[in-house]
């Protein structure tokens, strides 16, 4: 009879060193499948809804919005611009000043988030960034034709002055 592979020269090298590389690389592989699950659980809503808004804010100024954040409605209203992003501590605010066909322009929210919303709904963050990046992709023409759709309309609220 011949002989067994462990005996053989790659039967060595496969016990001697191959096989124990493999087990290390999948010890490796299941320590970072834990960390994975252990962030996934994190931003599933283990972080609390202040540090979300906070993240969110720091986003939203290192990435170019900065020139729309505004930190009041006052504010907000007062400056040149049609859209401002009005970051408060009980929320964050979608403001617009729509043309409504009257002498001045109304000013009004788009969307808002309040801060328990964070908390009740990790996705609540995602949402709130894709609403940002529409309301600073459209132009304000286009936002005005969005509004002035009564479909649209809806999405609109105006402040009474």
């Amino acid at each position: 009879m011949g002989m067994e592979f462990y005996q053989t020269r790659y039967g060595q090298r496969f016990f001697d060193a191959q096989l124990p590389a493999l087990i290390k690389g999948i010890n490796r592989l299941a320590e970072a499948v834990e960390k994975s699950n252990e962030l996934a659980e994190k931003a599933a809503g283990r972080i609390s809804n202040k540090s979300l808004k906070d993240k969110l804010t720091q986003i939203l100024l290192t990435n170019g919005f900065g020139g729309l954040i505004v930190s009041s409605f006052e504010e907000a209203k007062a400056n040149d611009r049609k859209k401002n992003i009005v970051l408060l501590d009980d929320g964050i605010y979608l403001t617009f000043k729509a043309d409504l066909g009257q002498e001045k322009p109304v000013f009004g929210e788009f969307a808002c988030w309040n801060e328990d919303e964070f908390e009740e709904d990790p996705m609540v963050y995602a949402c709130v960034a894709n609403w940002v990046a529409d309301l600073y992709d459209d132009s304000d023409e286009g936002l005005n034709h969005r509004i002035n759709d009564e479909a649209n309309m809806l999405g609109f609220t105006p402040y009474d002055e």
